[in-house]
């Protein structure tokens, strides 16, 4: 019992670790987006929507999408 609650315990802490990282994490995955499409690499910002759309529970596209917003 003791073996399953500290797996159960670990695997928590891993996908909180996971999440919190992403969620820290998310502006700069913004700036990198608008770097490239101030250097004239539009696809990149197609390809990162495309992205995102895919996996919209991310916190980099919901920061995204805020910023997105706001502008």
């Amino acid at each position: 019992m003791a073996k399953f609650l500290f797996y159960i315990s670990l695997t928590y802490f891993i996908c909180f670790y996971i999440y919190f990282t992403l969620y820290s994490y998310s502006v700069l995955w913004f700036l990198y987006v608008k770097f490239f499409k101030w250097l004239g690499f539009a696809y990149f910002e197609k390809d990162f929507i495309k992205t995102i759309k895919k996996h919209n529970l991310f916190a980099i596209s919901i920061f995204y999408y805020e910023k997105q917003k706001k502008e």
